[in-house]
């Protein structure tokens, strides 16, 4: 077999054998095991063949997939990325500009992979739905009760375990695609320590009336991945919710991160501050200078308090139940304690 190819073609609908399918692979492979049992091919005489065929057919999928899917990124690199942000964060007060170039490279990668990650998640778990009903109506009323070894009732236990070695994949799958929309929908975070810049540096000052511009951004990458090339009707209601749900978590995780070292960094700021205030009160001036400062600060913190706020709308427009999130309402309390 070919590396992942869906032959230029999106999901396709309404064909009996290539509806559920992504991949021209996971289409032929489902299309040869069915060839095995139909009425112009199989011949009852050499049914133990056909059955063979069909095992080997699913363990050289199984095969396929382990050798082509994109490299497996572990989790634990992750957890540990998010746990160094505070200190991280903290080490830059002001916000690095990344190189553009550099950055749409990474992010066409990441598309790309996480494009052969979703179409192995569909293709494997259709390939269960159908293998299975082809068992229950074709293979077991035309497969001979002595084609193994095995009992006959062992038939369909040896077929399962075949399926199920596909199967056991879809979970590291899920957290491939989890860890590559968390990392994505990060990207936009980056834009959280310039605010406090932002309210410092206005000639008119004025308080926030909604939320900063980059947090539309922030989920987006999850509706894009949701809507594109229509993968979305293909992936099950509580697997979409299940990995949002999980997205939206660690996107919390590291926004709390990036407020923490906000925070770190205006109370060394405000200290610094302070002793040159103190200095500036000996020509007067020093309270207007003190009480504007403090104003900024307000400001600040209902900016972030408008931010998260609006973020979590955006989550519960995708489906997922704020609510439960423990990460949330911590992320909140953040926000809300900024700038004390």
């Amino acid at each position: 077999m070919s590396p992942f190819s869906d032959g230029g073609n999106s999901p396709r609908r309404g064909e009996p054998i290539h509806e559920d399918f992504v991949s021209t692979q996971a289409t032929a492979v489902y299309t040869a095991i069915q060839a095995c049992w139909s009425h112009h091919v199989y011949i009852p005489e050499l049914a133990h063949r056909f059955w063979r065929l069909t095992l080997q057919i699913l363990s050289r999928y199984k095969t396929w997939l382990d050798t082509n899917l994109p490299p497996r990124e572990l989790p634990t690199s992750v957890t540990a990325a998010l746990a160094s942000d505070k200190a991280s964060l903290a080490r830059s007060a002001t916000p690095v500009p990344s190189n553009p170039t550099s950055t749409a490279e990474a992010s066409v990668a990441d598309q790309t992979t996480l494009l052969r990650f979703a179409s192995a998640f569909i293709d494997v778990c259709a390939m269960e739905r159908r293998i299975l009903y082809l068992w229950q109506s074709e293979i077991s009323i035309l497969l001979p009760d002595s084609t193994t070894e095995e009992d006959a009732g062992n038939n369909e236990a040896v077929l399962k375990a075949s399926v199920s070695a596909l199967t056991e994949l879809l979970p590291d799958i899920a957290t491939q695609i989890i860890i590559i929309l968390t990392r994505r929908c990060s990207e936009a975070l980056s834009l959280v320590r310039s605010i406090a810049f932002q309210y410092r540096a206005m000639n008119k000052k004025r308080d926030p009336t909604g939320p900063s511009e980059y947090v539309p951004n922030i989920l987006q990458p999850v509706r894009q991945f949701l809507e594109q090339d229509g993968l979305a009707e293909f992936i099950s209601d509580s697997d979409r919710k299940n990995w949002v749900t999980q997205v939206f978590g660690a996107v919390c995780i590291k926004y709390t991160a990036y407020l923490d070292a906000m925070k770190q960094t205006e109370e060394s700021l405000r200290r610094y501050k302070k002793g040159k205030i103190s200095a500036f009160s000996l020509f007067g001036g020093g309270s207007s200078r003190e009480n504007e400062e403090s104003k900024d600060e307000e400001r600040v913190r209902a900016q972030m308090v408008l931010d998260v706020e609006a973020l979590g709308q955006d989550a519960r427009r995708l489906g997922v139940e704020t609510d439960a999130i423990e990460a949330y309402a911590t992320l909140k309390a953040t926000a809300a304690s900024s700038g004390e």
